[in-house]
């Protein structure tokens, strides 16, 4: 999962905005993973290209 998509889960409101450091990175609990796994929709099934036709 790309920081990008984390950070579009924050925006939509999927996953709480975790609190930051005085760095200003973030600050996720060991279960936060857990719930971005859950929110992650599933990737789409490959498609399989017929040449024939």
């Amino acid at each position: 999962m790309t920081t990008k998509t984390i950070r579009h889960c924050h925006a939509l409101g999927l996953v709480p905005e975790p609190p930051r450091a005085e760095n200003g990175y973030r600050l996720y609990e060991p279960g936060t993973l857990m719930q971005f796994r859950y929110t992650q929709p599933p990737n789409p099934p490959a498609s399989t290209a017929s040449g024939s036709g």
